[in-house]
């Protein structure tokens, strides 16, 4: 339920300022003067002696979990409009007891995401349990006067065990309980007003018991561009019962190749699809997802989504603690089908078509451009896209956001 992948990027910022008279730190004429070298850290304890025994108080081992670092987000459009997002990490010294606490906020209160999460991780065998409260929307119709919107809100609990195989992968197990409650919004113009009227009705609520199971892998190693080498991968499996009943596939596989030490090429492919009589529907679009639309703007039962970036220093010629300032070029393909709304979403997926030349049909594509900026507990990204449908290339669209990179 609460979103794992940035509670899962760990944030480490160092002081160097203990070291200042550490020769490692010295400035070279060719190095620009605001921007200090990277301190040698086989340099940084050479100089510390041992405290005397007589000076070191024992005191009683405290699991009591404290805070540890946090990861920050926003992003605006979409439906919710302006959403800001914090996540909190506390932990013990052993990373024995960890307690995430995780918010999306939104203008409208009653639609804010909130999640609470204890993990256990003293043995081999981690479990831990979560409460949560997320919302979602999707495009129900659109016509020349009118759009309407379903809205959901999800509350309830999960607890799960996590099995390590090795430092890299595990197995997660879960099981849970959940209540949903959904309603149609109705954005209708009136003539008479001039004004938009908006109208809400219930479509009631359901209750719903699940199971899950996962297999993860992860040994990326990361930089100043965030993961730089290496392979992170999950593929779960959701199956339901009671009131709503569907079974879910999603796989998340990414690769990493360093280029030349500060360079970076990140290739991502989402996909996905939920079956049964009360299948889910998948939303796709945005920065964090595909870039050529806007956020829920592709919505089906079944989806896939492909990222290829190249990441590097906006300023190459210097040092390497510059490269908080970076760039990319990227390329994003995705679609989504599985239903039947006109104008909207088709039952089908046709990728590409060859009447009038070849050109992707149902499979979208976008091109583009983005500069980043590295703050340490979150990142300001602005994004240039143009969609195209590999014949003809569209207005770009202009796009911030706060996050991470995948």
């Amino acid at each position: 339920a609460v979103s794992q992948e940035n509670a899962s990027d760990t944030i480490a910022t160092t002081t160097p300022g203990a070291f200042a008279e550490s020769s490692s730190t010295t400035m070279h004429a060719s190095e620009a003067a605001w921007v200090p070298a990277n301190a040698d850290p086989n340099t940084f304890f050479t100089s510390y002696t041992l405290a005397d025994a007589d000076s070191i108080e024992k005191r009683n081992y405290s699991g009591m979990p404290k805070f540890t670092t946090a990861a920050i987000g926003a992003s605006f459009g979409g439906f919710f409009g302006t959403v800001g997002g914090a996540q909190f990490l506390f932990s013990d010294v052993m990373n024995h007891h960890n307690l995430i606490l995780a918010a999306n906020v939104r203008s409208d209160l009653s639609m804010t995401d909130v999640g609470v999460t204890y993990f256990n991780q003293a043995r081999r065998l981690n479990w831990g349990f979560e409460a949560f409260q997320l919302n979602d929307a999707y495009g129900a119709f659109y016509t020349s006067t009118a759009a309407g919107f379903v809205t959901q809100t999800y509350r309830g609990f999960n607890a799960f065990t996590f099995f390590p195989f090795s430092r890299f992968s595990r197995l997660e197990l879960s099981a849970g309980a959940t209540f949903v409650s959904a309603n149609l919004i109705v954005d209708q113009i009136d003539f008479n007003r001039g004004e938009i009227r908006r109208d809400e009705s219930s479509l009631g609520s359901a209750a719903f018991g699940q199971v899950g199971a996962a297999y993860v892998f992860d040994n990326t190693v990361y930089g100043p561009l965030g993961p730089f080498n290496g392979v992170r991968s999950r593929f779960e499996v959701q199956r339901t019962t009671n009131d709503l009943k569907f079974t879910t596939f999603v796989g998340d596989y990414r690769r990493y190749f360093n280029v030349k030490q500060r360079s970076v090429i990140a290739a991502r492919l989402l996909a996905g699809g939920s079956f049964d009589r009360d299948a889910q529907i998948f939303q796709i679009g945005g920065p964090y997802t595909f870039r050529g639309a806007d956020y829920g703007e592709l919505v089906g039962t079944k989806f896939v989504a492909a990222n290829l970036e190249y990441r590097f220093p906006l300023f190459p010629f210097l040092p390497p603690s510059a490269d908080f300032l970076s760039a990319a070029t990227f390329a994003d393909f995705a679609g989504a089908w599985g239903l039947e709304v006109p104008g909207l979403v088709k039952e089908t997926f046709q990728p590409f078509s060859t009447q009038g030349g070849f050109h992707l049909q149902d499979l979208r594509a976008a091109i583009g451009v983005g500069a980043r900026l590295n703050l340490g507990y979150f990142m300001l990204k602005y994004e240039v896209a143009w969609p195209t449908d590999l014949r003809e290339i569209s207005k770009p669209r202009y796009m911030f956001s706060l996050g991470t990179d995948f």
